[in-house]
């Protein structure tokens, strides 16, 4: 009789996390997280709820209790699931991010090792070669000042590639490497390669000449930072061609249309129009959805302070409409310099 009453408890606390998820996929937290609650008052142990509940607390920038769930996940399952090591490491910094990073590569390496499907295999190697891209990263912001920062930076890009020679963000890293140490030539020889791995599949999508189920092999967030990397290449035209594909995805993010202003403005003459436009659309963007980086929202005044208003300043333009498709294109004439 209590093994029956286990069961049902068991199968209880199953049915209150699938509705959770459900409710994730559709954006409802709140109602998911409830659900997750539900579940874990049966079932405290119950790792995916555990995990589940930190992604949902993450949804809503609850970063401790995320922490908190993160750590108890680890503590009932140490050895299988590296994914939480993972998240865990995002939340912290410096020599513990990387503790969490090598732990959760090590159980990593045990699930590769047991895998046959070649697909699911593939897809553990990205994993793998992305967590070591993490750990490169690392070494270049946290932990840039210790004695042997450069060289483990370069030998977890390294073993990002070995991991996976398909990677684009391995190659990205390598740049971003590159560009610390001021060789644009080689930063601008691994952004190619980067590129070259994505950003023709992403164009197809965009174009609808390939089905958008396809998945892109790189974050919005890592498809940001290959801006960026452009933009210090002086690579505009390229850097539009990722600055567009992000804004056509999502046109509510604030430094997406921040950088495609400042690639303008840096230029220089005849794009005065063009820079206008999209830090314009920054600061619409940041004020409408109460988002954006403080530093960067100020920088947004600054260059605009720079700019001037400019001969035909259009006031008109309605601010709920944030939804253009517009042309890196040179223009003297502010109403055209960003022809949609």
């Amino acid at each position: 009789m209590e093994n029956r009453m286990e069961t049902d408890s068991a199968n209880h606390a199953e049915t209150l996390l699938a509705m959770a998820l459900k409710h994730m996929d559709k954006f409802e937290y709140d109602v998911a997280q409830s659900f997750c609650e539900s579940t874990l008052q049966l079932d405290p142990d119950n790792v995916r709820a555990l995990e589940t509940s930190s992604s949902l607390f993450l949804e809503v920038n609850d970063f401790e209790k995320a922490k908190s769930r993160l750590e108890r996940a680890i503590s009932l399952s140490p050895d299988r699931g590296y994914s939480k090591f993972f998240s865990l490491a995002q939340l912290v910094e410096g020599k513990e991010a990387i503790d969490f990073y090598e732990r959760g590569i090590n159980v990593l390496k045990s699930e590769l090792e047991s895998v046959s499907d070649e697909k699911e295999k593939c897809r553990l190697k990205r994993e793998l070669s992305t967590a070591y891209c993490s750990i490169a990263e690392i070494f270049t912001t946290d932990l840039c000042f210790e004695d042997n920062a450069e060289m483990e930076c370069v030998n977890s890009i390294s073993k990002a590639i070995d991991a996976d020679p398909t990677n684009p963000e391995s190659y990205q890293s390598k740049a971003s490497f590159f560009l610390i140490k001021q060789n644009k030539e080689e930063a601008n020889a691994e952004m190619q390669k980067s590129l070259s791995l994505w950003l023709p599949q992403l164009k197809a999508v965009m174009e609808g000449k390939s089905d958008v189920s396809e998945a892109i092999p790189l974050s919005y967030e890592s498809r940001i930072t290959a801006a960026k990397n452009l933009i210090e290449l002086e690579e505009y035209e390229s850097a539009w061609e990722v600055l567009e594909c992000l804004l056509n995805e999502n046109d509510q993010v604030v430094e997406v249309w921040y950088l495609s202003g400042f690639a303008n403005f840096l230029r220089g003459e005849g794009f005065e129009g063009n820079a206008r436009y999209y830090l314009n659309k920054a600061k619409k963007v940041a004020s409408k959805t109460m988002s954006g980086d403080p530093e960067i929202v100020e920088h947004v005044e600054e260059l605009l302070a720079e700019l001037g208003p400019g001969e035909m300043e259009d006031d008109s333009e309605n601010d709920e409409n944030i939804d253009d498709n517009c042309e890196f294109t040179s223009s003297d004439d502010d109403d055209t310099a960003a022809e949609c």
